[in-house]
């Protein structure tokens, strides 16, 4: 005769498994609808986001105009590097010095942030820039790529 009762505790145990997992979709579905307000929420927020991040990346372009560079270097001495993960470089005192013998005042890595309120610090990643420079760890090196200008095959 068969023993019908592990097979019970297991059609048991899969009823059991099978109404949890329907209760797990239901509540998942359950919160991942969204009331208009919620959408209309969730759309302006995500906007205010990107009107900061754009205002940030204009702040960043006409940082060598504004007062608070103007204050401390000139202009014509700041190279902008794409703003990641350092904004400028400046080079303090170059229009100054170019093409005379007086040596540039120093060389500034610069990180322009924008803020209504308050002093921002930096990211992760520009913090790791700030902290091999303020360690030393920065050196000059020149790279010279040799062209052949009298073989036209090698002059791309």
């Amino acid at each position: 005769m068969v023993d019908l009762v592990p097979l019970l505790e297991f059609a048991i145990g899969l009823l059991s498994l099978a109404i949890l997992a329907l209760l797990v979709l239901w509540l998942r579905k359950r919160s991942l609808s969204y009331s208009t307000q919620d959408l209309e929420s969730e759309v302006k927020r995500r906007l205010q986001q990107q009107l900061y991040a754009v205002k940030g990346a204009i702040g960043e372009q006409l940082a060598p105009h504004m007062k608070e560079f103007l204050e401390r270097y000139e202009s014509a001495d700041a190279r902008f590097l794409g703003g990641k993960p350092v904004d400028y470089i400046v080079y303090k005192g170059y229009s100054r010095a170019y093409n005379t013998d007086a040596p540039v005042d120093e060389v500034v890595f610069l990180e322009v942030k924008t803020s209504k309120y308050a002093d921002r610090k930096p990211d992760r990643n520009e913090a790791k820039i700030r902290d091999a420079i303020i360690a030393g760890r920065v050196r000059y090196e020149v790279l010279t790529i040799h062209l052949d200008t009298d073989n036209p095959a090698t002059a791309n």
